[in-house]
């Protein structure tokens, strides 16, 4: 995997800025994700000036020839790409009749397939991918990202420049884009703690939306779809667990493509056990890392022992404690690209990761979204039941719950989120949307420092999410929490994470259940089929009936989190309170210091989580770090 890069500008008059040192800046700030080599090329036209930038992480084809920014024997195609196409052997066979090729990379392979099929390339594309081409004959700079957003791309255009890069902090190297924080992107992170494409913090600054291409053409950018799971056909597989286990096997077969060893995160869950067992079957190297806790209710390192010694595997363990993740801070924010609640357990499996030799590790994400491992599965329905039911019932409900958080001892999120649910004042949006939320409405309201500026920013929120509900409203409510679950939590949250924290230990992390094929087919299944019987994720345990040891299976689920609530109040508390009590000048104008003091004092009397508090801490960081010009 590697880093992106490019500038494009149109200027009859000549350049405002040294494009080498421009693009230089670029790829410095990225240089985490391609230790292993760079490359710049510059076009220059008439009027237009083409930059294009690459940092190499060496996976597939490790010799020079997979080189980048890549060109076609004519020099009529540039490319400079972000991926792994792990089905470039097939498509490179396909296309050998029509062009010679000159190395053993799958980026050669996604130029060609370009060169040969335009945009519908896309359509036969298997992997992970955030790309730009540049089409001289055309004059035209193509960019696209895969289906599911497991790797990011972000742009900026102004009159006269077009800017893209795999990062925000890339963009913002070039000294050409003003530092200033975009509204909604402000709410999007308050709200849920992730930024929400297209949305980033910066104003100006859009992420490409996944399963979507642009394309720039004398000036003028157009943004289209090409994939979506709004497409999907309900079927009856004619072998249910037979089509189940087919596509889970082929999605791990196909991630294990690589000219380096290929290891695994094992949490001692279903979904890593399930990912271990099947690497087992076509990777005679199997390697598996674990986390290890003192904190005896997050600690699952003995289930992971144990689906370790099933698949046979070489295992390692390391030991995370509160003294060693604020020993890490400075790094780990300084790794952050955008603020996120999430990232801090996978940048300290990566690091240890990197420390072992690894280049490549496979993550059991995306599980949980498609064979409905989350609480949201059970708990929605029943939420959705309530609010169909008369509103002098609500009324009475939100009264009882007002009573009960006034005689709480204990943590009040949930209460006053269910409040919120009652008097309506999450409009229409799906009840997904208060599952997932941060802060209550009125804990929201209160850290923002200008409340028309909430107002407007939560309507423009609330109307995009009842778009989201009435393109799904029909399915059954099983898929809808899929969709929402996929779209709205792990491509925001989960994906990006995995990618800025891995790639920032020059770490590849790939995710087979993310797998579009997979994906696909499971989401094709009655949603009887993936929620039959008592056992959590029946649909993957059946179908891969034996792979996963069943103490495993019966075991109760755990996140892969880290012991934030212990940590916060005890090791890690001095340096939380000191940055919540202390204004940052860049957010004065945004963020209401009151709100915040009263978050923090919240959490101390545990009242609140850890995860506000938490989000406010990450929140001022960043903006310490990025908003400096």
């Amino acid at each position: 995997m590697c880093g992106i890069a490019g500038i494009l500008r149109q200027d009859p008059n000549g350049l405002p800025f040294d494009p080498e040192h421009t693009l230089d800046a670029m790829l410095s700030s990225q240089a985490h994700r391609g230790p292993d080599g760079s490359g710049k090329v510059f076009l220059t036209y008439p009027d237009l000036h083409l930059s294009l930038g690459h940092r190499r992480l060496s996976v597939i084809d490790l010799s020079e020839s997979g080189h980048q920014p890549m060109t076609n024997a004519d020099k009529t195609f540039w490319i400079s790409s972000n991926n792994e196409i792990y089905n470039y052997r097939e498509l490179r066979n396909e296309l050998s009749s029509q062009f010679e090729f000159r190395s053993q990379s799958d980026t050669e392979v996604l130029l060609h397939a370009f060169q040969c099929w335009g945009v519908r390339a896309l359509d036969r594309l298997r992997g992970m991918f955030a790309f730009g081409i540049w089409d001289v004959s055309q004059r035209s700079l193509f960019l696209a990202r895969d289906r599911l957003g497991i790797k990011p791309l972000y742009y900026y255009q102004d009159a006269n420049t077009f800017i893209f890069a795999s990062e925000v902090r890339s963009l913002l190297a070039t000294g050409l884009i003003e530092r200033k924080i975009d509204a909604q992107g402000l709410y999007q992170y308050l709200a849920f703690g992730r930024l929400q494409a297209p949305n980033s913090m910066i104003e100006g600054i859009r992420e490409l939306p996944p399963g979507h291409y642009c394309e720039w053409r004398e000036g003028k950018i157009v943004e289209t779809p090409y994939w979506n799971l709004d497409n999907r056909s309900v079927s009856i597989p004619v072998s249910t667990l037979g089509a189940a286990k087919n596509a889970v096997k082929s999605a791990v077969q196909s991630h294990l493509v690589s000219d380096v060893p290929v290891g695994a995160f094992l949490s001692g869950g279903i979904d890593s056990s399930a990912l271990v067992s099947l690497m087992s079957e076509f990777n005679e190297d199997n390697r598996t890392l674990s986390v290890v806790f003192g904190e005896e209710a997050h600690d699952e390192s003995a289930y992971a022992r144990l689906s370790a010694s099933h698949a046979n595997s070489k295992h390692s363990e390391f030991l995370i404690t509160g003294n060693e993740l604020q020993q890490s801070l400075p790094d780990f924010l300084g790794a952050m690209d955008q603020p996120t609640i999430d990232g801090a357990n996978v940048y300290m499996i990566s690091r240890r990761a990197r420390e072992l030799g690894w280049k490549v590790a496979l993550s059991g994400l995306g599980a949980d979204e498609i064979y409905g491992g989350y609480r949201s599965f059970q708990l929605l329905p029943q939420l959705n039941r309530l609010l169909k039911s008369p509103q002098s019932l609500q009324n009475v409900l939100s009264s009882l719950l007002q009573l009960l958080k006034v005689f709480s001892l204990n943590n009040t999120d949930k209460i006053n989120k269910l409040i919120d649910l009652f008097d309506n004042k999450y409009g229409e949006s799906h009840p997904w949307y208060l599952f997932r939320s941060l802060f209550s409405h009125d804990d929201l309201q209160s850290l923002f420092q200008d409340k028309s500026m909430f107002l407007k920013q939560s309507l423009r929120h609330f109307e995009n999410t009842v778009r989201i509900r009435d393109r799904i409203k029909e399915w059954d409510m099983f898929d809808q929490i899929s969709y929402l679950e996929i779209t709205q939590y792990m491509a925001p949250t989960l994906l990006k994470d995995a990618d800025v924290m891995g790639m920032h230990h020059g770490l590849e992390i790939r995710v087979p259940f993310m797998d579009h094929p997979l994906v696909e087919t499971i989401l094709s299944f009655p949603p009887q089929v993936k929620n039959s019987g008592n056992t959590p994720k029946s649909l993957l345990v059946d179908s891969l009936a034996g792979a996963i040891p069943r103490d495993v299976i019966n075991r109760k689920k755990m996140g892969f989190t880290l012991p934030f609530e212990t940590w916060m109040k005890h090791s890690m508390r001095a340096e939380i309170e000191s940055v919540l009590m202390t204004p940052v000048p860049s957010l004065n104008e945004f963020l209401d210091e009151t709100g915040v003091h009263l978050i923090w004092q919240r959490f101390l009397k545990g009242k609140t989580s850890w995860s506000r508090p938490w989000a406010l801490y990450v929140l001022k960081k960043w903006a310490l770090l990025h908003l400096k010009n």
